[in-house]
């Protein structure tokens, strides 16, 4: 789920022609909840490398929230070991 705090989104599909079509816009303040599927995800790191990155730094960040305490961290070579 996303809150839009400020800026816009814009949701656009690319056509066979090159064009492409909004298919919603969001403004802030407004909610809206991105589901897509494993595929989906896949297609849009292979052709945006760079949110693997925003992805990877998301995911730690929770991980580090989840464990508040110092002492139950898990390092992140143990981490690579799972």
């Amino acid at each position: 789920m996303f809150t839009i705090v400020s800026g816009e989104i814009r949701v656009v599909a690319g056509l066979e022609d090159g064009t492409e079509v909004e298919i919603v816009r969001r403004i802030p303040g407004e909610v809206w909840v991105l589901c897509i599927n494993q595929d989906q995800f896949e297609g849009i790191i292979q052709m945006c490398p760079g949110i693997s990155l925003a992805v990877i730094r998301l995911l730690c960040q929770r991980l580090k929230e989840s464990m508040p305490n110092q002492k139950n961290r898990i390092p992140l070579l143990e981490l690579m070991r799972y």
